[in-house]
C-alpha cells in the first residue's frame, strides 16, 4: 500500500510539474510573441494627442493590451499575427514612462512633440560639419531625443525600419542632421516639452523616390517615365559592360592603355603647386598628386579618404602603402570612392597622401569639391603634382571613335518610390506632430513637373500617417551659382523655388525662405542653425500659436503708376526694410572662399528688381521702399517683373523681423 501511494505521489508530483512547466512554456511563448517596431524602443517620445497609435505583431488571436501611465487600450491579433491599438495621450503628462505590452517593457517613455525630418542630402547634412557646431554639440538635453531611420531603397514597401532611439547629448549630436537639431532645439526652449525628431533622408534623390506607388497613379507621366528608368537600370549592367570591352579594345588599338607597374615618385621628381584643380588643364597621360595633411596623434580607429565621384582611374597611397584603386571599371561606372586608411599606416604628426591618376583621353585630375580624411578637409590651395607620362595629342579620329560613356548607374536609391518604400511606409501610421522637409536640388531640371508631385507627397503623406491637417514646412532652395551680371532670360533653380511654393496651395503648409543664404559653389552650405530657426518659427506660429511673425514678405499684386510699378506685400510684419549688402559674397566656406559683390545699380539701397519689355529682355530695375510699399522705376513698356529670380540673386528686402523677402515674377496690365 505504501508502495501504491509513493508510486501515486511521484505520478501526481511529475504530472503537476509537467503542468506547471507547459504553463510556464506557453506564457513565455506568448509573451515572447508580442513583437513591437524599433520605433516602439527605449527612450521613444509619443505625440501628446488624442489617438497615438502602438502596433505590432502577437500569436494570431492573442490578446495585447498596452498602457502607458493612466492610458490603456486592448486589441486583437488578427489572422496575419497584426495588432494596432491607440491611446489618447492628449492630457497625458510627460513622464516618464514605462510603456507595458503584455509583457513587454519599453523603459523611460516621454510624452511630447515628434517631427519626421525628411529631404535629401542638405538635410542629411550633419551637425558636426555645420557653423557653430562645436558649441552645438556640447549641449546635453535628456528631453530631446532622436531617430535615424536606416538609409533603405526597395521596391516593395517594408513594415519594419530599425534603427533605435538616442538621447541628446554630445557623443551623439554632431552625426545628427544639422537643420533638424536647430530645429528641435528652438522647439525645446519655446515649447518647454519633450521633443522627438525622426530623420529619413538621402542625398542626390528626387521627389519621386519619396512618393508611393499607389499616390503616383495620379500622375500618369511620371509613372511612364520611372518605368523607362527602371527598364535603363535593368539594361546598365549591359551597357557599361560592352563601354568596358569597347574602351579596352581602343586603348590597345591606339597604345594609349596605362601600364600595369605602379612605381611611386623619387626623391628627383618634380613637383609644382597646383594652381586651382578644376582649371588643371594637363594634357592625357598619368599624373601624382600629393596632400600632406597632420595629425595631432595616432588614431585608434581607422580613417576614412572621401573623393567626391571620380571619372578617372586612380591609385591611393598614404605613407607609401596602397590604401585604394578605381579600375576602368569603377570609371565607367562612376561609383563613390571613399577607401579606408588603417589606423597603423597613420603616425603623429606630417602623413603623406599620394594619388596617383590616369585618364588616356582627358586631363588626369582629381576633383576636389568635398575632399576629406575624416573631418580634416584637403583645401584646394595646398595640393602639389608631378608628372609621369604624358601621351600624345589625340587625332579627330581617335577621340571620334572613343566609346561614349553610358552615363552613371540608375541605382535603387534614384528609382521612384523606393525610399518612401524602404524608410517612410515603415513609419506608417505612427503621430507626427508635423513634417520638415529640405529638398529640391536634384529636381531643379523639372520644376514644371515638381509643382504637381510636391503637393502630392503632402496629401499622400497626410493620408499615410491618417492625419489630413499635418503641418508641412519646407525649406526653400538658398543660393547656389555664380552670380549674373545681366539679367538671366531662364533660371532652373528660381523656378524650382516657385515650383516648391506651390505647396503653399495647401493648408498648413509654410515656406523657409532661404533666398539670403548659400555658397557659390557649394550646394551644401554650412549654415543651417538658420534654415532650422525659421522653420521651427513656422511651427512655432502655425501650429504651436505662438504670437510673432515667422516669414518675410510676399507678393500680393501690383499696378502701374506714371510710368512706375508700385508693389504690394503680404507679412511685412512690422514694415520693410533693406539690409545693407556686405562687400563679399561667400564662394565656399569649407575653403574659405569669398569674391567680392558687385551691385546691379550702383548707388541704390535696394537690390534684386529687374523687368521685361515688350522685347523680351530683362534689365535690372532701380527700387525703392515707399511705406508697406515697393516702387519700382520702369517706364510704360514694361509686361513683366522680378525680384530674386536667379540662381544666386543679389537681393536686400526684408521685414523689420528679419525674415526676407521671397522672390516672386508677375505679368504687369497695360494701363488703359
Amino acid at each position: 500500500m505504501k508502495i501504491r501511494i509513493s508510486l501515486s505521489a511521484v505520478h501526481f508530483n511529475f504530472c503537476l510539474n509537467g503542468m506547471l512547466l507547459l504553463l510556464t512554456f506557453l506564457i513565455t511563448a506568448s509573451a515572447a510573441a508580442v513583437e513591437l517596431p524599433a520605433l516602439f524602443s527605449d527612450h521613444v517620445i509619443l505625440a501628446r494627442r488624442t489617438s497615438v497609435p502602438v502596433w505590432g505583431k502577437a500569436e494570431p488571436g492573442e490578446k495585447v493590451t498596452v498602457t502607458l501611465g493612466k492610458a490603456t487600450a486592448s486589441a486583437v491579433a488578427g489572422k496575419d499575427g497584426c495588432w494596432l491599438i491607440r491611446l489618447d495621450l492628449s492630457k497625458s503628462p510627460e513622464g516618464p514612462f514605462e510603456l507595458h505590452v503584455n509583457d513587454k517593457t519599453v523603459n523611460d517613455v516621454l510624452v511630447g512633440e515628434v517631427w519626421l525630418c525628411s529631404g535629401q542630402s542638405n538635410m542629411n547634412f550633419q551637425l558636426s560639419r555645420a557653423l557653430g557646431a562645436k558649441e552645438a554639440i556640447a549641449v546635453t538635453d535628456r528631453k530631446m531625443r532622436y531617430f535615424d531611420v536606416p538609409r533603405k531603397a526597395v521596391f516593395s514597401p517594408l513594415s519594419e525600419t530599425g534603427g533605435h532611439w538616442v538621447i541628446s547629448d554630445p557623443s551623439v549630436n554632431g552625426t545628427f542632421s544639422a537643420v533638424s537639431f536647430f530645429f528641435g532645439r528652438r522647439l525645446r526652449s519655446e515649447l518647454n516639452c519633450p521633443v522627438g525628431l525622426i530623420h529619413a533622408s538621402w542625398g542626390g534623390v528626387a521627389i519621386s523616390t519619396w512618393i508611393s506607388k499607389q499616390a503616383m497613379a495620379e500622375i500618369p507621366e511620371e509613372v511612364e517615365r520611372q518605368k523607362k528608368l527602371l527598364k535603363k537600370s535593368q539594361e546598365y549592367p549591359q551597357r557599361a559592360d560592352e563601354c568596358l570591352k569597347r574602351r579596352a579594345a581602343w586603348e590597345k588599338r591606339y597604345d594609349r592603355a596605362d601600364t600595369p607597374l605602379r612605381t611611386l615618385p623619387g626623391k628627383d621628381a618634380v613637383w609644382s603647386r597646383v594652381p586651382a584643380m578644376k582649371h588643371f588643364n594637363e594634357k592625357p597621360g598619368a599624373v601624382w598628386f600629393r596632400y600632406y595633411f597632420n595629425l595631432p596623434a595616432v588614431p585608434e580607429k581607422p580613417m576614412r579618404l572621401a573623393l567626391w565621384r571620380q571619372d578617372n582611374m586612380m591609385d591611393c597611397y598614404v605613407n607609401g602603402t596602397l590604401i585604394g584603386s578605381i579600375s576602368m571599371a569603377d570609371a565607367i561606372q562612376r561609383v563613390p570612392f571613399s577607401p579606408k586608411i588603417p589606423a597603423e599606416l597613420l603616425k603623429k604628426g606630417k602623413n603623406e597622401l599620394l594619388i596617383r591618376v590616369f585618364s588616356p583621353v582627358d586631363r588626369p585630375w582629381i576633383d576636389d569639391v568635398v575632399c576629406r580624411i575624416d573631418k580634416i578637409l584637403l583645401k584646394t590651395d595646398q595640393w602639389e603634382f608631378c608628372r609621369e607620362r604624358q601621351l600624345p595629342p589625340l587625332t579627330d579620329n581617335m577621340r571620334k571613335e572613343y566609346p561614349t560613356h553610358p552615363g552613371s548607374a540608375p541605382g535603387p536609391e534614384r528609382q521612384g518610390y523606393t525610399l518612401y518604400n524602404g524608410m517612410i511606409a515603415p513609419l506608417r501610421p505612427f503621430a507626427f506632430s508635423g513634417v520638415i522637409w529640405y529638398q529640391g536640388e536634384s529636381d531643379c531640371s523639372h520644376p514644371a513637373l515638381y509643382r504637381k508631385l510636391f503637393p502630392l507627397l503632402i496629401r499622400s503623406w497626410r493620408n499615410d500617417f491618417e492625419n489630413p491637417s499635418l503641418p508641412f514646412y519646407y525649406c526653400q532652395l538658398p543660393c547656389f551659382g555664380s552670380k549674373q551680371t545681366e539679367p538671366p532670360q531662364t533660371q532652373c533653380r528660381a523656378d524650382l523655388r516657385d515650383a516648391q511654393d506651390s505647396a503653399l496651395t495647401l493648408p498648413h503648409t509654410g515656406s523657409a525662405v532661404l533666398i539670403d543664404l548659400g555658397e557659390a559653389e557649394d550646394i551644401h552650405p554650412l549654415e543651417k542653425k538658420i534654415p532650422g530657426n525659421r522653420l521651427a518659427a513656422l511651427a512655432l506660429t502655425q501650429t504651436y500659436g505662438k504670437k510673432g511673425i515667422s516669414q518675410g514678405p510676399r507678393f500680393d499684386s501690383c499696378r502701374m503708376e506714371n510710368g512706375c510699378i508700385r508693389i504690394r506685400f503680404r507679412s511685412v510684419g512690422s514694415g520693410l526694410v533693406t539690409r545693407t549688402l556686405p562687400a563679399e559674397y561667400p564662394l565656399t566656406l569649407v575653403q574659405n572662399k569669398y569674391a567680392r559683390l558687385e551691385p546691379h545699380i550702383p548707388g541704390t539701397t535696394l537690390h534684386g528688381f529687374a523687368v521685361c519689355g515688350k522685347d523680351g529682355k530683362w534689365h535690372w530695375a532701380k527700387a525703392e521702399i515707399c511705406g508697406e510699399d515697393v516702387v519700382v522705376t520702369s517706364g510704360n513698356e514694361i509686361v513683366a517683373l522680378r525680384y530674386a529670380w536667379e540662381e544666386n540673386p543679389t537681393c536686400n528686402l526684408y521685414n523689420k523681423e528679419g525674415f526676407p523677402a521671397a522672390p516672386f515674377q508677375c505679368k504687369i496690365q497695360a494701363v488703359p
